[in-house]
């Protein structure tokens, strides 16, 4: 038989060791969050950057002007998405080729993929975008520049859904732990 003592002692060891339990669930839910947020993140701009390079490999140089051959159908399954809206823009120095203009050249967030390109967050058109960017190299000394961004509505659901399906083991864990306790 448990005395009044023992009982005391086990509630307040319960409670000291509650706390880092709890600690120990958060730090992991969100390191956890995070890694597969950043996985998600990848795995998007790869998609946006295969969109800029194979944009890229329809350049082509002519007089040392880039020239690119895009008809309406092509522009279409560029930019077409059910969920996103999606833009592109091809620049030769600061001279507009083809595609939307404006397309920003900076932002945040920026992650440069090696060889690939780079892609960052930049508010376009009163909207927050994702921009994927390649560089090309040409013979005439001057870089064109081939930008794709679209809007960040399929990465927030993505966001939301690995919340949604982390929510209930973390809640399990604590009420788990609350239990034992």
């Amino acid at each position: 038989m448990r005395t009044k003592a023992t009982r005391q002692l086990q509630r307040e060891l319960n409670v000291r060791l509650m706390l880092p339990v709890m600690v120990i669930v958060a730090l992991t839910s969100l390191f956890g969050l995070y890694g597969a947020q950043s996985h998600v993140d990848r795995v998007f701009d790869r998609w946006l950057l295969d969109a800029a390079r194979s944009l890229a490999g329809q350049v082509r140089m002519v007089d040392g002007h880039a020239d690119i051959a895009l008809s309406a159908q092509g522009e279409a399954l560029l930019t077409y998405d059910f969920v996103d809206d999606t833009y592109f823009e091809v620049l030769q120095g600061a001279k507009h080729v083809i595609g939307r203009q404006g397309i920003p050249a900076q932002g945040e967030r920026a992650k440069v993929y090696r060889s690939e390109g780079m892609a960052y967050d930049a508010p376009f058109l009163g909207r927050q975008v994702r921009v994927a960017e390649v560089i090309l190299k040409n013979d005439a000394g001057e870089p064109v520049v081939v930008r794709v961004a679209e809007t960040l509505i399929k990465r927030e659901q993505a966001r939301k859904d690995l919340i949604l399906t982390m929510a209930p083991a973390v809640v399990l864990i604590i009420f788990t732990a609350v239990l034992v306790g």
